[in-house]
């Protein structure tokens, strides 16, 4: 369920009010500098241009940012920005297509992914993220860019269809995480508030707006002084600004705005309570205060002053985590923050999620951490560690900086110019860092602290069911705080990290054979059985990619419990070593900021993490104390109990773990190993099982180990050999990748309805057929299979979409799995839960099309080209390369399919696809699933 905080964040403002000049950019009043790599500009008539080259990828972004957003709507406007949004993607003067995605399509951009729109309380982005760094192409994007500014047809038979898509998104978009926020945001602003500011609008404004409406807003808000263009990736900045002045300088305001709207004011303080009842049978708990706040420009001060309270909430979340670990693992902890909000408040919240039976429980912690930070402070031992953490954040953050993506710093520089804030160069950003680290201790952290949390004003907001009659749910919030609030706490105690206990693990591995398949690719067998695969690469992102597999042949995988998959690698990791609880393991992975994880099927125990090149003998020291020093202890089975009993609660109210979990089980005819097993298999789980099958893996499962990234060979190979490589012998890791294991799949047909817990008002009609057997080996067989999907997602928007209205993001994917078969491919398609059938129906219409009307040349164009555009752009990915490595034993078959990607997509024929999609198509061999909501039936 996404916080309320992250929600939040969606929708800060800075500044809220809409200027009738155009404001200065944030650096122009600040003392601060930015990155000097940035171009900044403006022409005559207002309009501002950011301009932001980046070598990285050959790829290039565009945003064209509109000051205007839902904030500014009247109230007999309430969904007009948004719905305006929409409407510029269905034609513009020079680009009258009936929809503008097609002509994207063809460019090699997929409409959603690469294409896009979104609308805030304060401006409307457009986003155009181009494949290639081409003149050409860039100059059609700043085009499409350019009608979007003031020549929308706004054409009054685009309108009426729009009205349903718009209805789609309002339902898909209506989940409990937005109702979450509208209550909220009612208890912090008052109850008008998120009326008034939800992009969304208000159902009555949508259906009757007409083209006058949309031509009267479109005028008054859509005027270069409003607009900001913003350009990263692989360009050359001072012809992109002369192509926005040719293409942007002869634009001209037509209108006049309206006075700028007041953002909010905080309601009155105090203790105030709100419970939403949600049928979700996971509770949200957030603790929150609130303060109207003037935050000023965006400064070397102002972000002084962020940092004590930034690190302060750091260390009452790890307290919380490790709180919440000691009590059983009975509630998670979504996170401790602060955000400065509409240019008028900053709003502060403790979050954490639990079931109905430990709500008391969660909201104990939250109150009861807080009020312990704020009475005692922090120990010397969490200061030093929060301060450890930053430097290692920003340390990767300029390792990362030749990984930057155009896309992602297009969002950034929207964020930027939004918000008044300056893009800084890290260096200026490192010193800086280290100037506010040298003058925090516990009295700075403190003052922060209390500064924020002064005073009575505590904002109780919870969701969900609470094992109380709905009348009594503010009586018993109030009764569980007061029990709180008597409890007194207690300073924390000082606990010293100890030394990490494994670095020896005997004499180092000797290598008994060694290969170089390719000049960037080292393959090497220890003695001991361990292969070693590593590729080293330009590593742009900072980290190594490494994976230590255990695997066994896969044709043993239904002869294990079912279990072992959703439970064991949290078994091992909650377990801890023996020398090291997971407590203390906790805090060596936050020192060493490894993102280190272990995930298991009953044929494969991985144990995988993305350390810092420099970091690498540490993973694994990790990894080798994990295969021979493993503790076991039974609280690493009660807390992966506790969590797949918490994936069972989400998953019984979101349609997405339904669409996720449930529906292939039953694809696949309810085969084990399938998605998640029953909750009666996973009530009767104990331990041993899952203990014996991780120790029989670890001690007798070949291994192979995988590191991707900008590493010395010989260099991780000398830690390998003092880490793995010195390990007990093992069986040897096979060169052949081991045959899918052919599964029963149900008979076609109607299969019982899936239904979700939930308030929701949307459902889902999903139609699954299996595809030829083969595409777990032959690529293009699988390229045909993607190809033909994205044909079909073509036609079901078309016709679902664009032409009915009834569903907001119809969708279609191929799935193929390299251990079992067959493939499948599935079109799900979100719509109102009384209209399932007649959604049914039009998709097995869509699929039946293929037979009677063969794909058309354009067609085939619109779904290839924004697939072979994402292939090039993965194709120079670690994650890619590292993905392929550990699918693939034979590391040149595996970069052989990668170099081969883009062009084994291009030899994919349109009557191939054709002819598959008669084959696999066929209307009464889909298996047919419906989605809904209890509510419902």
């Amino acid at each position: 369920m996404p916080r309320l905080l992250l929600a939040l964040l969606l929708l800060v403002v800075l500044p809220f009010a809409v200027q009738a000049e155009p404001r200065p950019f944030a650096h122009e009043q600040s003392d601060l500098k930015p990155d000097p790599a940035i171009t900044w500009g403006r022409l005559p008539n207002g309009l501002r241009y950011v301009i932001w080259p980046l070598d990285g990828h050959d790829q290039v972004s565009l945003r064209l940012l509109v000051e205007a957003g839902a904030g500014i709507e009247e109230p007999d406007q309430r969904g007009l920005a948004h719905f305006l949004e929409h409407m510029l993607f269905k034609g513009t003067q020079n680009l009258p297509q009936a929809d503008l995605a097609a002509y994207l399509q063809r460019l090699g951009l997929r409409f959603g992914a690469d294409a896009n729109a979104s609308t805030g309380v304060d401006s409307t982005t457009y986003k155009l993220d181009l494949p290639r760094a081409e003149p050409e192409l860039i100059d059609k994007g700043l085009v499409v860019l350019r009608e979007f500014a003031d020549r929308a047809l706004l054409a009054a038979d685009q309108i009426e269809p729009e009205r349903g898509v718009i209805a789609a998104e309002r339902r898909l978009r209506d989940t409990a995480g937005y109702r979450q926020w509208i209550a909220a945001s009612g208890l912090l602003f008052g109850d008008a508030w998120p009326a008034r500011v939800a992009p969304i609008g208000d159902p009555e404004v949508i259906a009757r707006v007409g083209h006058a409406d949309f031509e009267r807003f479109y005028r008054r808000w859509y005027r270069p002084d409003h607009l900001v263009v913003i350009v990263t990736g692989k360009v050359d900045a001072p012809a992109i600004a002369a192509e926005i002045t040719k293409l942007f300088g002869d634009m001209q305001a037509v209108d006049t705005p309206l006075p700028a709207t007041q953002p909010p004011a905080a309601v009155p303080g105090g203790l105030q309570v709100r419970h939403l009842p949600e049928q979700d049978t996971n509770v949200s708990v957030e603790l929150m205060t609130v303060r109207n706040f003037d935050p000023g420009p965006d400064s070397a001060a102002t972000r002084a002053e962020r940092m004590p309270l930034a690190l302060a909430n750091r260390i009452i979340s790890q307290r919380l985590g490790q709180r919440a670990r000691a009590e059983g693992g009975k509630y998670d902890v979504g996170g401790v923050s602060f955000t400065d909000s509409y240019r008028s408040v900053r709003t502060g919240a403790l979050a954490l999620s639990t079931d109905p039976a430990n709500w008391r429980l969660a909201l104990a912690a939250a109150d009861q951490e807080l009020r312990r930070a704020l009475a005692h402070g922090f120990t010397t031992v969490e200061i030093d560690e929060a301060r450890d953490a930053e430097r290692k954040a920003m340390a990767q953050r300029i390792a990362a900086a030749a990984d930057r993506r155009p896309a992602g710093t297009a969002d950034r520089l929207v964020g930027a110019v939004r918000y008044d804030s300056v893009p800084t160069a890290l260096a200026d950003d490192q010193a800086r860092l280290e100037a506010g680290l040298a003058r925090i201790d516990n009295a700075a952290l403190v003052a922060a602290l209390r500064g924020f949390w002064a005073g009575d004003d505590r904002r109780i907001m919870i969701a969900g069911p609470l094992g109380v009659p709905d009348a009594e749910a503010d009586a018993a919030i109030r009764g569980a705080w007061a029990e709180s609030q008597a409890v007194p706490v207690a300073a924390p105690a000082e606990a010293a990290l100890p030394p990490f206990a494994y670095h020896d693990f005997g004499p180092a591995g000797r290598v008994v054979a060694r290969a170089n398949p390719a000049t960037d690719i080292t393959d090497v067998r220890f003695a001991n059985g361990l292969r070693a695969i590593v590729m080293r690469t330009e590593g742009k992102s900072g980290r190594l990619r490494l994976a230590l597999q255990l695997a066994r042949d896969p044709a043993k995988r239904l002869t294990d419990p079912e279990l072992v998959g959703p439970m064991a690698g949290s078994v091992l990791v909650y377990g801890g070593l023996e020398a090291h609880p997971f407590d203390a393991l906790r805090r060596y992975l936050q020192r060493y900021d490894l993102g280190f994880g272990v995930s298991a099927t009953d044929s494969e125990l991985r144990f995988s993490s993305q350390p810092a090149p420099d970091d690498l003998g540490f993973a694994l020291d990790l990894a080798a104390a994990y295969l021979t020093a493993p503790a076991y202890r039974p609280q690493g089975f009660e807390l992966a109990r506790t969590d797949l009993d918490r994936s069972y609660r989400a998953m019984a109210g979101s349609a997405d773990y339904t669409l996720g979990y449930k529906m292939p089980r039953h694809f696949y005819d309810n085969a084990p190993g399938i998605g998640l097993p029953p909750e009666s298999v996973f009530a009767a789980a104990a331990p041993g099982p899952i203990v014996e099958w991780l120790k029989g893996m670890i001690k007798t499962a070949p291994a192979t180990l995988v590191i991707v990234g900008k590493v010395d060979p010989d260099v991780a190979l000398a830690e390998i050999a003092r880490t793995l490589g010195a390990l007990p012998d093992r069986p040897a890791a096979s060169d052949r990748l081991p045959d899918p294991i052919t599964l029963r799949v149900a008979d076609p047909g109607r299969e019982p309805p899936l239904t979700f817990r939930a308030a929701d008002q949307r459902g889902y009609a999903a139609l699954a057929w299996p595809a030829a057997t083969g595409a777990e080996r032959d690529a293009q067989a699988l390229r045909r299979q993607q190809v033909l999907a994205e044909v079909f997602r073509l036609r079901l928007r078309e016709a679902l979409r664009s032409e009915d209205g009834a569903s907001y993001s119809p969708g279609v994917r191929a799935t193929v799995r390299r251990d079992i078969a067959p493939a499948q491919i599935t079109a799900v398609v979100d719509c109102r839960p009384g209209q399932v059938e007649t959604v049914i129906d039009r998709t097995r219409g869509v699929a039946a099309s293929f037979a009677t009307t063969p794909i058309a040349e354009d067609e085939f164009t619109r779904a290839l080209e924004p697939l072979a555009a994402a292939a090039a752009k993965a194709q120079v990915e670690d994650g890619e390369k590292f993905n392929l490595l550990t699918t693939y034993p034979d590391p040149v078959y595996g970069m052989a399919r990668l170099a081969d990607w883009p062009a084994s997509l291009r030899r994919v024929t349109r009557e191939e696809v054709q002819a598959l999609a008669v084959e696999v198509l066929k209307p009464d061999q889909a298996r047919v699933y419906t989605v809904l909501p209890e509510t419902t039936n």
